[in-house]
């Protein structure tokens, strides 16, 4: 395939079949589109028509697999559930509240800073501002979204950069992380950071297979979870599940993190809770640049706490204020090999680094002649570098 490409963030998940010999290119591409045609992942503060009589101090993230709302005041979960509606995306997005949570299914979230494996700071009673909802959203659109809660408020006071200390929910249609980030003013000796989640009664029965966790309704389906890769500990109780980051001196100016990583699964949890998981680095990409220059290339990295490759283009000075390079076409050629035995799906973010501009740009997936393959991009405009925050610039 082919990608036109001189954006930082282009994020595209798809799946691809390892039968290639049985199975011919436009097939694939076909079945992409087809696998993805009314996947969705909204999310929306509840103030709007959505949610008629409903707090606007609570945010949802509605998704094709799943629906989670947070009440930002509390910093509770209102409703966590896997979402069995079949439904496109345009009938989900006119669903409202009511029709998303008819019951409610409570949950918590906690957090503490560690020292020496005891409390030092935990959540206050007041977690969030009261007055402005303050929250960032690094990436929103199609597949991905990311939404950070920061400025949390601590027990005990702690010294923190409050833009870069907070909740942040990454979701996808299919999975959601939750981290919890910190960066001290001053170092913490032997510290840790714990995140906890209280998950929903609905969710009462549990599996586990190490530290992989599954919490199921009576009919089998729920959540499967994971700590993140700095969670050096993650461990059940009573339907709580607890991770915590290994033990170290947190150096002032530094930023820490430890996260659960959530998976629904809508049958048989008790036998599919621990391959539910596809952030299993099965591929091999290889990226050849033929325009505007073949001197140069892609490089590629794999995340496994987010389930995504990253392709870091080439930069090259265009868009808005560069009229002279407003013709510039850049073409990167992706060879994608599944090495599994199995179909899989995989999430892409191809990206400029340093950031820069994209006022101006077009980019698309093409197929080996050039055709479009329409399978749709997320553009996320994120360059802005004029606050110090988690993800500016």
């Amino acid at each position: 395939m082919q990608a036109h490409t001189s954006l930082k963030h282009l994020l595209l998940p798809f799946l691809i079949c390892i039968l290639l010999s049985s199975i011919t290119e436009a097939q694939v591409y076909e079945q992409t589109y087809q696998n993805l045609a009314n996947k969705y992942n909204y999310t929306f503060w509840n103030s709007n028509f959505k949610t008629s009589s409903v707090s606007a101090r609570e945010f949802t993230v509605q998704a094709s697999d799943y629906n989670l709302k947070v009440n930002y005041s509390n910093l509770t979960i209102s409703n966590f559930e896997v979402n069995l509606d079949t439904l496109s995306a345009e009938e989900a997005l006119g669903r409202s509240d009511a029709d998303l949570f008819p019951v409610p299914n409570t949950g918590d979230i906690q957090y503490r800073i560690l020292q020496n494996n005891a409390v030092l700071h935990e959540k206050a009673a007041s977690p969030t501002n009261q007055g402005i909802k303050i929250t960032q959203i690094a990436e929103f659109g199609t597949w991905f979204t990311k939404r950070v809660i920061d400025s949390l408020n601590f027990t005990n006071s702690p010294s923190l950069y409050g833009s870069y200390s907070g909740i942040e929910f990454t979701s996808w249609h299919n999975r959601i992380k939750m981290t919890l980030y910190i960066r001290p003013r001053v170092t913490i000796l032997n510290g840790q950071l714990e995140l906890e989640i209280d998950m929903p009664n609905l969710y009462s029965t549990i599996h586990s297979a190490g530290q992989i966790y599954g919490f199921s309704d009576l009919l089998d389906r729920g959540f499967a979870v994971k700590g993140g890769l700095t969670s050096d500990s993650t461990l059940v109780s009573a339907g709580v599940i607890t991770t915590r980051s290994t033990m170290q001196d947190l150096v002032a100016g530094s930023l820490y993190e430890v996260s659960l990583i959530f998976y629904p699964v809508k049958e048989a949890l008790s036998t599919n809770f621990v391959t539910a998981f596809d952030d299993g680095n099965n591929f091999n990409i290889t990226p050849y640049q033929t325009l505007p220059n073949s001197n140069v290339n892609a490089t590629v990295s794999f995340s496994q706490d987010e389930g995504l490759y990253y392709i870091d283009v080439p930069r090259y000075t265009m868009g808005q204020y560069n009229c002279s390079t407003a013709d510039l076409l850049q073409n990167i050629q992706l060879d994608i090999e599944n090495t599994s035995n199995s179909d899989q799906r995989i999430r892409m973010c191809f990206r400029q680094v340093p950031s820069i501009n994209v006022t101006g740009f077009s980019s698309m997936l093409r197929n080996r002649s050039g055709d479009p393959l329409g399978i749709p991009i997320q553009i996320s405009k994120n360059w802005h570098a004029g606050f110090p925050m988690l993800h500016s610039g």
